[in-house]
Order: C-alpha cells, then structure tokens, then sequence
C-alpha cells in the first residue's frame, strides 16, 4: 500500500537494510554506509517533522480564528445589530459576539504573522531540516569526493577498509557538529544561494577540486581489480541513491494523503472552493427569487449570512493552499525527478568517468531540490 512508504532506506537505517546491503554489495557496503550516521539522522529528522506539524497546526490555528473572526462579523451585520435595536438582544450579548470577533481577528493576524514569521517557530523546523538533509547528502558527497579511497580500501586488506571507515567517522562527527553548532548561518546561507554555483551545494567546499583529482586519476586505465569494484560500488549507487529518490519524489507526487501529498491537498482544496462558490451561487440564485417573487424566506439574512460565510469558507481553503504550497512543490518535484532520470540514464550508459560526474549532477540536484524547499517554505504564511 503506498501510505506505507518506507523512508529513508537510503541511509540503511534498520537491520534489514543493512543485511540487504551486504548481501547484494558484499565488497563495497563499508562504503556505501556509515554507521555512524544514523543515529543522529534519527534524531534530527524526527525533530524535523515534529517542528513542522506544530507549524502547521499553528497555521491551521490561525485560519480558523480568522474564519472566527469574519464569521462573527457577518453574524454581528446580519442578526444581532438587527435584533439588538428590536429589543430581542439585550446590548451585552452584542457586546460579547462584537469583542469575540475583533480579538479572534487580531489573534488570527498576530499568529499568522508574528507567531510564524517573526518568531523562532519557523526557523526551528527549517535548521533541523536542513540538518537532516546534510546528514543524508553528506553520506553520498563524501563517497563522490572519496571514490578514489573507497575503490583502494575495496581492493586492499581488511586494515586499509578500517582506516577508511574511522576516518570517515572523524570527518563525519566534525561536519555534525558544524551543522549543528552553526544550524542559524547555515540555513540563512542556504536562503541567500545562488543554485546555479553549484560548488555552494556541497558540504565540502573543495569538492570540485578532489572530483577533478579523481576524474584525472580515473582517466587513465584501471586495473581489472579497481573495474570489479567501481562496477560494484557502481551497482550500489544506482540500486540505493538514484532509486531511493526515484521512488520517494514519485511517491511524493502521488495523490494519497493529505498531510503528505500535494496532489492530495491541491485537489481536496479546490474541491472545497468549488463547492463553496457553487453553494454561493445557488444562495445568490434564491435571493434573487425571494426578491422577484417576493418570497421572504428567501430573502432573509440568514440567506445573506451563509452566502457570506461560504465565501470566507472559500478564502480559508485557498488560506491553506497558500501556506501549504502543493502547486510549487509538485512543480519543484516534478523538476528533481526529471534531474534524477536524466541523470541516471547518462550514469547506466556512461563510462567510469561519465559515471562520476552523473552522479556529481545528481548530487547538485539534490541539494538544489533542498535549497529550493528551504526558500519556498521560509516564504510560506497563514494568513486570510
């Protein structure tokens, strides 16, 4: 079932994956996994997604007191004005409904604006996002700039693969906790980026110069023990990092879950806003018969007030849709799985060289798709 989508298989984050991993590259997994990434990748990403549900209930939180607010108002015009000067609401009822709505108003704007972005709120989800996605391109921005290591330690002893993992490790723990220690200047660095100086994408802000090292190092023939292992490690790069975001952006782009899916949330909106112009038109349509055949049931306020309150239902739907942002991120995905596809049909038939530098694209792709959320979301607000 597609709502069961399993994340993050990538980073073999679970024993299964990993007993996989070895099975199918037995010679390579060392480099193809780093142990000791998961545990903080768990721990951020879980962050991460819990900042951005608060967020969003927040956002939620603010429609529906602006929806309130303007509900009120309308229900202040329609009914208690008119029945406070018959004597039927005595003033302080009226009183209560007018202050109800003026403060579920100014809460709806203070939270929308102030409360999402002025505040911290935001900006928490987006620094534990973008550390959560560093861990996961650096595992693979790491194996690009180190190919030439990883293919050596492959071919050498069991030494040569251990002094291979600990200093990854070393440089894994020391990117970490530059990540997490500078998450603020990281993530205002990311907004300012310009994604089409593609060195900016890289952890490693020499990358370009150690893959050009390496491409200079493979251009020259390779020995038929280093062919075996860059077939394998090869193998392993298309099986886990180009198919796991082939299969995550095409799920994204499925149309399942509301929470999950920007089709879902795309269609669901705008079926609530048709359905409340339709209603706003059949409402339209029976106050012109009450007029014409002077029909006062029809002609009432309680007709004016539904059509009314129908059309902020509309302005609330397409509140959402404005903080959610499905048409942008389908868009945006649609964009990232044709650089995954692109790349990867160039990678499959593509010699050593041309290998590495699809993957150096599919790399740059993924970080620019990041960079990009990033920015869209920073944008985002909930506000009628």
């Amino acid at each position: 079932m597609s709502g069961d989508f399993e994340f993050n298989d990538e980073l073999c984050l679970t024993k299964k994956d990993q007993s996989k991993l070895k099975r199918e590259f037995p010679n390579v997994a060392f480099a193809l996994h780093t142990v000791e990434l998961a545990e903080p990748f768990k721990k951020i990403d879980a962050e991460a997604k819990e900042k951005k549900s608060r967020f969003r209930r927040f956002g939620m939180f603010a429609i529906a007191l602006a929806w309130i607010a303007l509900t009120a108002a309308a229900v202040e015009a329609a009914i208690v004005l008119p029945n406070k000067a018959a004597g039927v609401i005595p003033q302080s009822a009226a009183n209560v409904i007018a202050i109800a709505a003026a403060a579920a108003g100014i809460f709806s704007v203070v939270i929308g604006w102030a409360g999402m972005g002025i505040s911290n709120r935001k900006r928490d989800w987006l620094k534990s996002r973008l550390i959560a996605e560093r861990y996961r391109q650096w595992q693979w921005q790491y194996l690009l700039t180190h190919i030439d290591a990883a293919i050596a330690a492959t071919i050498g002893s069991e030494d040569d693969r251990h002094a291979y993992v600990t200093q990854r490790a070393e440089v894994f723990r020391s990117t970490s906790e530059d990540l997490l220690n500078n998450s603020g200047a990281l993530l205002a660095e990311q907004l300012g980026t310009d994604t089409s100086l593609d060195t900016k994408l890289w952890l490693d802000r020499s990358a370009d110069i150690k893959i050009d090292n390496i491409l200079t190092h493979y251009a020259t023939q390779s020995s038929p023990p280093e062919k075996e292992a860059l077939e394998e490690l090869f193998r392993g790069y298309t099986s886990i990092r180009f198919r796991s975001q082939s299969r995550y952006t095409a799920w994204i782009l499925g149309d399942v879950r509301f929470w999950m899916h920007p089709r879902t949330q795309q269609r669901k909106l705008h079926a609530v806003g048709e359905f409340c112009v339709a209603v706003i038109v059949i409402l339209h349509v029976a106050l012109l018969s009450g007029v014409l055949f002077q029909i006062s049931e029809l002609h009432s306020p309680v007709i004016y007030l539904l059509a009314l309150d129908f059309a902020v239902s509309a302005l609330a739907a397409r509140a959402i849709e404005d903080g959610l942002g499905p048409a942008e991120q389908i868009a945006r995905l649609k964009a990232y799985l044709n650089a995954i596809e692109t790349a990867r049909l160039r990678f499959a038939a593509g010699d050593v060289a041309d290998k590495i530098r699809e993957a150096v694209q599919m790399e740059n792709a993924a970080a620019r798709e990041m960079n990009e959320f990033l920015t869209a979301a920073n944008s985002k607000r909930y506000v009628m």
